[in-house]
């Protein structure tokens, strides 16, 4: 059987159609021959996704998307389908975000596997979420820069106003008339100026040598003080050892009974003398008062004796 050169043209033109689309996917990191399981998730907005786009994991292409449609009764929801390796687990709490690769912004699907506790079938759907462009974050992050400068610039414009300017040019006429005055004083003082910095020169240079001087008599000085210190030192630890030891010589005699704190101390006839008296004054007391009239007598024609 003859193959015509149309037949052969069609053959060679799949092939290489097959060649292409498979070694541009290749390229991008998907593999056709293997299985894979199909997910799907809902985005408000898909950023530029395309179909045949990469699904990453962990900087890994892992699948593809495969279709992307709108969802007219869901107010135009964009549904986006995609397969990944039939290896790959998704959970509950996994996410599917749309992100920019590279600087040329194409956007790819990035898989958020989260804590699997609970593992989900193929053909459900994934929790869709949409990453923050470049523009949009360098638009959040100018912002505050911006409402700063907004702020700088209605303070300079009101520092700028009349009434500000007036008062800074007065202030700068000022400023200049006191440096015409400063200047015209320095010249004047200027033979002073130099005289007193000549003094003050050799004002300095007459401490230094007086330090030098005072160096040696100040050493001298403190070893006198520490000597005369340890003197009153040894005088006072000396009278302190003689005080110490009258004590415990007079304690000693105490404890033998000598002298008048001896005796009280060792000898108790003191005190039952004194217990003696004490007992015989409160007899006293007691008989005078119940019977006064043998120690008092008052009479108005005189005493009778009895």
């Amino acid at each position: 059987m003859k193959i015509t050169k149309e037949v052969k043209v069609a053959v060679f033109v799949v092939a290489a159609g097959t060649c292409l689309y498979t070694g541009f996917n290749f390229l991008k990191g998907i593999d056709l021959l293997r299985s894979t399981k199909r997910y799907y998730s809902k985005y408000a907005n898909v950023n530029g996704l395309k179909v045949s786009n990469a699904v990453m994991l962990n900087g890994l292409a892992v699948g593809r998307v495969s279709e992307i449609k709108i969802l007219a009764d869901e107010m135009h929801t964009l549904q986006v389908q995609f397969d990944v390796d039939k290896n790959i687990v998704l959970g509950d709490s996994s996410k599917a975000i749309i992100a920019s690769s590279g600087l040329l912004g194409d956007q790819t699907i990035l898989l958020h596997l989260g804590a699997i506790t609970k593992p989900v079938a193929e053909e459900t759907f994934i929790k869709g979420e949409v990453e923050q462009d470049f523009t949009t974050q360098l638009s959040e992050t100018v912002k505050p820069v911006v409402a700063s400068l907004k702020q700088t610039m209605l303070q300079v414009n009101t520092l700028l106003a009349d009434d500000n300017l007036a008062a800074i040019a007065g202030t700068l006429k000022n400023m200049e008339r006191t440096s015409v005055v400063l200047n015209r004083l320095m010249e004047a003082n200027a033979n002073n100026i130099l005289a007193t910095t000549g003094n003050l020169n050799r004002l300095t240079t007459s401490l230094v040598e007086t330090e030098k001087q005072l160096k040696p008599l100040l050493v001298k000085t403190n070893a006198i003080a520490d000597s005369v210190n340890k003197m009153q030192l040894a005088a006072t630890i000396a009278t302190a050892n003689k005080t110490i030891s009258e004590l415990n010589q007079m304690l000693n005699g105490i404890n033998k009974g000598e002298g008048t704190l001896g005796q009280l101390a060792k000898n108790d006839s003191l005190y039952v003398y004194l217990k003696n008296t004490s007992r015989d004054l409160d007899l006293l007391l007691v008989n005078l008062r119940e019977k006064p009239g043998r120690y008092v007598h008052l009479s108005l024609f005189g005493r009778k004796d009895k």
